[in-house]
């Protein structure tokens, strides 16, 4: 079944979307029919990408202080977290290179995810085959229109505090790997090569360069580093 498991894994993403031919999602159907541990990824995976499916294109910023005061909002759920090193590292032991402590690394996923609207990223489109999710989809500017900002349902540290850890991992590899690639290049969309390489983590943190890393984690904290604790200096 690990071989098996193994060969569906990179498919599941494709799968929650609705974009493999008949044949391939029915393989896959079937394996997750017969091994809960696919099953509860391919769940995962469904609400990782509802969660991440914002379209940034024509939003209005919403301003300074709401991202100033989203910024305390998840240091304190980050100092909240940081006393369960031991979790956090068993989540985010990829980082190390670049991380040496875990729970900065999870500071700096929530980040990566709070100001994605700033890079006016278009993640996915899901207008034919919308995935379940208790996570509200925000409506599609027409060209040349701004959409309102919407908040969403719930605070969003609040969301990404019910993450399991396996969502986690997940979300922090997904938002290094897009981030990194619009910091190197603005080619076209992902190939789907490239789509599933996000499942492992060492291979994406290997394709951004020191100063890529850099220069988005100073994009995301311009006054101190994302992740650092104020009294914490950072070294990359």
């Amino acid at each position: 079944m690990k071989k098996e498991c193994k060969a569906i894994m990179p498919l599941m993403e494709d799968f929650c979307l609705g974009a493999l031919p008949p044949g391939e999602a029915e393989r896959v159907q079937g394996h997750l029919s017969r091994c809960p541990s696919c099953a509860q990824v391919e769940e995962e995976t469904a609400r990782l990408l509802a969660l991440l499916n914002r379209d940034k294109d024509g939003w209005a910023d919403p301003g300074e202080v709401f991202w100033e005061g989203m910024r305390m909002r998840i240091m304190e759920e980050v100092r909240r977290r940081g006393k369960d090193v031991s979790a956090a590292r068993r989540i985010f032991r990829g980082f190390g290179t670049f991380f040496p402590r875990p729970a900065y690394a999870w500071a700096t996923a929530l980040l990566l995810l709070v100001f994605l609207p700033l890079f006016m990223i278009r993640l996915f489109d899901f207008s034919s085959n919308p995935p379940a999710s208790s996570v509200a989809v925000l409506p599609r500017a027409t060209e040349g229109e701004k959409t309102p900002w919407v908040s969403p349902p719930e605070p969003l540290p609040k969301v990404l505090a019910s993450l399991t850890e396996n969502e986690s991992r997940r979300l922090a590899e997904r938002m290094t790997l897009r981030l990194g690639r619009v910091l190197s290049s603005e080619e076209a969309p992902f190939s789907p090569a490239e789509e599933k390489a996000h499942w492992n983590i060492h291979r994406l943190l290997e394709g951004l360069e020191e100063e890529e890393l850099e220069v988005l984690i100073k994009k995301l904290e311009p006054e101190k580093s994302a992740g650092l604790m104020e009294e914490q200096p950072y070294v990359c």
